[in-house]
């Protein structure tokens, strides 16, 4: 069976063990409800054992004047929050992780872009 992304996914001997001595997991990806949500902004909070990111679109108001009139007007924005997630510390490291290796992974293909 594949998916539309072009991921193959076989099944898998129950009894069979990874190179680590590991049984290996085989993951389906269900993405009949999924939403797309486009962000520029986000913000993080913590709880006693989750993290919570909230994310949404910075709109820019213009320049207001600072607060007694007297200085440099200062640009003023508004953070419309539209999606909140929750996740526990386990799942915001993995995130942290593959975001960080995501990055490095387009930064690398630019930079060889740029060379050729």
């Amino acid at each position: 069976m594949s998916d539309p992304h072009g991921q193959e996914f076989k099944p898998l001997d129950p009894n069979q063990a990874g190179a680590d001595g590991q049984r290996q997991v085989r993951v389906q990806f269900n993405e009949a409800n999924v939403d797309t949500l486009y962000a520029n902004a986000f913000r993080t909070n913590l709880g006693n054992q989750e993290v919570f990111l909230d994310l949404g679109i910075n709109r820019f108001l213009g320049q207001q004047p600072t607060e007694g009139g007297d200085g440099q007007p200062v640009g003023s924005f508004r953070f419309d929050v539209s999606h909140r997630v929750a996740m526990n510390l386990t799942t915001a490291k993995q995130l942290a992780q593959h975001l960080n290796q995501v990055i490095q992974q387009v930064e690398q293909n630019a930079a060889a872009q740029n060379q050729a």
